[in-house]
């Protein structure tokens, strides 16, 4: 998205090769605008993704239509291999589309957990500890955000009591995006006093990155927005360049794992800038993880790398609990799946291939999961539903026809 918006960047690609991660959820949309810059600027395109797992959530997805429509043939690669002839074969499993016989060999494993909902936080706990000690990565993966952010509540407090991360804590505020396409969001309905807007790109009177607090709206019916002591109506003829969120508040101690959720910029400590008392800004990406080492004196948030997260960020969550749909593309040491008793294969299909060396599952009930585990939860696309509606009429039409020629020939025979 960046380099359809950013002029420089697209100056710098002129005669290159533009490298496309997690194809699979790129929209129709920016895919013909990616199309279109290639050609003008002569560059070449790889698509790299897969689409057995999650999929845009925007209209058409162009993996699927340039190789059922365009002509163009995938290839498979191999990933780097995993830490065992064991997770290789279970790894080869899903890869293939075999999502019941991966599932069956997670069982004859042991890596299937069953009990009740209430006792998944104390068991993660225990299996967290020493691998979180040893800085191995670790994530415990849901369906939903909501799922995510309870369970996250519940491990910290079975870590807090383990002593594997500080029982003092401080409490920040965290952005929630509120999900809605550029042209939902031009509906000035959809606002509402509290809501906080954050600009990522230029618009005439309004900067990128500059944040907005919504009021309501006017007698004529724009949107009003405060920055300290400016207020301005919201430019929604230009909703594409901006992003809504909604506020509450989140706590993180000392020795816990953090989640970037957005992409911005925070402080790097350098020796020079200690001595100095300057700072130097450092860009922090959406989807990192680390650990959390400390708190300034200004109450800004220390990681174990040295960088300085400013306190008023936002756009973060608590690192060792994430939804599918955040963790796709990442890769991490150890990764379990808290499944409900039914998700979509793409969950499945998303934890096995994050899993650097080990996946294991969670769930009330291992049959019902087992027997819903293979069907897919993916949308279809408006030109697979335009073929289904052709084929079906192409269907009806030659049973027309063949009624009306067997009423024919019944009655030659009269």
């Amino acid at each position: 998205a960046a380099l359809l918006q950013n002029e420089k960047l697209q100056r710098a690609v002129r005669g290159g090769v533009i490298w496309v991660d997690e194809a699979s959820r790129l929209g129709t949309k920016d895919a013909v605008a990616l199309l279109e810059l290639a050609e003008k600027k002569h560059c070449r395109i790889i698509l790299a993704g897969d689409l057995k797992r999650h999929q845009t959530t925007h209209r058409g997805t162009a993996m699927h239509l340039l190789e059922e429509h365009g002509g163009f043939k995938t290839q498979r690669t191999e990933k780097r291999p995993s830490s065992s002839l064991e997770e290789r074969s279970l790894k080869q499993l899903f890869a293939e589309g075999d999502v019941t016989g991966g599932f069956s060999m997670l069982e004859r494993r042991g890596g299937i957990f069953e009990a009740p909902r209430d006792d998944w936080a104390a068991e993660l706990a225990q299996r967290f500890r020493d691998p979180v000690k040893k800085k191995q990565s670790c994530v415990a993966v849901t369906a939903s955000r909501k799922a995510a952010r309870a369970l996250a509540i519940q491990l910290r407090e079975e870590l807090k009591r383990l002593g594997v991360i500080s029982s003092k804590e401080r409490v920040f505020e965290r952005m929630t995006r509120v999900q809605g396409s550029a042209a939902e969001l031009k509906d000035a309905q959809l606002y509402e006093a509290g809501q906080v807007v954050q600009f990522r790109q230029h618009v005439k009177g309004f900067r990128a990155g500059e944040r907005y607090t919504v009021m309501g709206r006017d007698s004529f019916g724009n949107v009003v927005a405060r920055k300290g002591g400016f207020v301005e109506a919201l430019p929604l003829k230009h909703s594409d360049r901006y992003e809504v969120y909604t506020r509450d508040e989140v706590k993180f101690s000392v020795g816990e794992h953090i989640r970037i959720s957005r992409s911005g910029y925070a402080k790097s400590k350098t020796l020079l800038a200690e001595a100095t008392g300057g700072s130097k800004r450092h860009r922090v990406v959406a989807g990192s993880t680390r650990r959390i080492a400390g708190f300034t004196l200004d109450g800004d948030i220390k990681l174990d790398s040295g960088v300085v997260i400013p306190k008023d960020f936002g756009h973060w969550e608590h690192g060792l609990c994430a939804t599918s749909h955040e963790l796709q593309g990442q890769r991490v040491d150890r990764v379990v799946l808290c499944a409900e008793n039914s998700v979509g294969s793409e969950v499945l299909q998303v934890a096995n291939a994050s899993a650097r060396k080990h996946l294991s599952v969670f769930t009330e009930d291992s049959v019902a999961l087992s027997n819903s585990i293979w069907q897919s939860r993916q949308e279809q696309t408006a030109s697979a539903l335009y073929a289904d509606a052709v084929k079906e009429r192409s269907t009806d039409e030659a049973g027309r026809k063949q009624r009306t020629k067997d009423r024919v020939d019944h009655e030659r025979e009269r």
